[in-house]
């Protein structure tokens, strides 16, 4: 088997796990355990034996999420762990070439969730016919309920795995990772072919329902705007709404108000008509909570989760409860019983506790100092393939930190993977820059 099968094959059996998983979650963790078997040789030989963010993560995650997880667990299940064995080899791998195709794959992935929720919204009967081979029929109630609350799922369990993967093919296609700088294309017909896939993954993540997934998104766009845009980042610093206003004609100042003014005014009176289209319900949902200052609203009621969980760290505030714990230790009538708590950090904070969270938080935010690194560095260098790939897994690392703020995503194998192999990246991408160019 020469290198380019097994980088693709590695390439393509993380992909599969991690779809997989998205749909089934004991499925997922077959083919992660094939996944460690098949390349396992592979990725010892290629073991990283730099002591760097990717190994220390490896450690953190080896030591808090698998030794004193499996020791500690209310309930050891085989299809949760697995995925963190897969993370620990993945972030000590030294070949940079294993991931080489993952991209493509990934983003074909995005597509075809997309044609999912696309599905669901125009063709029901198709799509749960569809989704009724592969998936329990309890599972198929669940998606169900979840279309009654404004969700489309698509091709997954849970519309946050499709939102994820969608979030990621955005990524992959805005920021061109998978433009080829040494062979001759049709550069227009590679940007309409471009923009008409961020307009499908775009479209799909507005009518899926997931408003912070969408806020988020775009956030983490324009946070890699700033990092690479030195025009934006100067527009912005120059900002100074007083002297704006003083040095603004009158008469554009009140045609500017006026716009915003007809714009809230027009929003406000169509209410009833835009809030009754079932693409559009969960933003006007969004608004009505704002309107009434509802903030358990704005949250789903993660408020009394968050304050389970300082209450239950507070009982082993150095070490934490335990990995995973979370969800068994809540009181079985609450209506989150079962539940993680649905904010990585505080979960990380109440499972492995004060020690636990300034490991992982200074980890993380020495992963993104490193990331922006790589994309300086290329750009610098004109490296143009890697700063592509930097700008990709710098966002990816981002919109990841952000999203871990109101989703589980730690504790999912489908969404914690990509961010580890991110990790892993960045250290051997800045590793092969200062070898390149220092």
């Amino acid at each position: 088997m020469n290198k380019f099968n097994k980088n693709y094959l590695m390439s393509l059996l993380i992909s599969l796990s991690m779809l997989f998983y998205s749909i089934r979650g004991k499925v997922g963790a077959i083919m992660t355990t094939i996944c460690i078997f098949s390349f396992l040789p592979y990725l010892i030989k290629n073991k990283n034996d730099e002591k760097n963010i990717s190994s220390y993560y490896a450690l953190f995650i080896f030591f808090f999420a698998i030794i004193l997880g499996i020791v500690r667990a209310i309930n050891v299940e085989y299809y949760l762990f697995v995925g963190y064995f897969a993370a620990v080899f993945i972030l000590t791998n030294s070949d940079i070439d294993v991931y080489k195709y993952i991209w493509d794959i990934l983003g074909k992935i995005a597509i075809f969730e997309a044609i999912g929720v696309f599905m669901q919204r125009f063709l029901p009967n198709v799509y749960y016919w569809l989704i009724s081979i592969v998936l329990p029929s309890g599972v198929v109630s669940s998606i169900k309920h979840r279309l009654t609350q404004g969700y489309y799922t698509g091709f997954t369990r849970e519309v946050s795995y499709t939102m994820f993967f969608i979030v990621i093919g955005i990524g992959i296609y805005l920021f061109d990772i998978l433009k080829d700088d040494n062979k001759k294309i049709d550069l227009q017909k590679y940007k309409k072919q471009k923009y008409l896939k961020i307009a499908i993954l775009g479209v799909a993540l507005f009518i899926s329902g997931k408003r912070a997934t969408l806020v988020f998104c775009l956030l983490s766009i324009f946070i890699i705007q700033l990092i690479t845009n030195k025009k934006l980042r100067a527009f912005i610093k120059s900002i100074d709404i007083p002297k704006f206003i003083k040095k603004t004609d009158i008469s554009k100042l009140i045609e500017y108000i006026s716009i915003g003014v007809i714009t809230i005014i027009f929003i406000k009176i169509t209410y009833p008509v835009w809030s009754k289209i079932s693409t559009l319900a969960r933003i006007a949902e969004l608004f009505n909570f704002i309107g009434n200052g509802n903030v358990g609203g704005l949250t789903n009621g993660r408020i009394q989760i968050y304050k389970d969980a300082i209450n239950l760290w507070t009982t082993n505030p150095i070490f934490g409860i335990g990995w995973g714990n979370f969800k068994y230790m809540t009181n079985n009538s609450l209506w989150y019983s079962g539940f993680d708590v649905h904010n990585c950090f505080l979960q990380i904070l109440c499972e492995t506790g004060l020690i636990g969270a300034i490991i992982f938080c200074t980890l993380t935010v020495k992963s993104v100092k490193n990331s922006i690194k790589c994309i300086k560095m290329s750009k610098e260098y004109s490296d143009k393939q890697n700063y592509r790939l930097a700008i990709t897994i710098t966002f990816i690392q981002i919109f990841f930190i952000i999203y871990s703020l109101t989703e589980p995503i730690l504790y999912e194998y489908t969404d914690y993977i990509i961010y580890f192999i991110s990790i892993n990246i960045t250290e051997l991408l800045l590793l092969k820059l200062e070898k390149k160019y220092n």
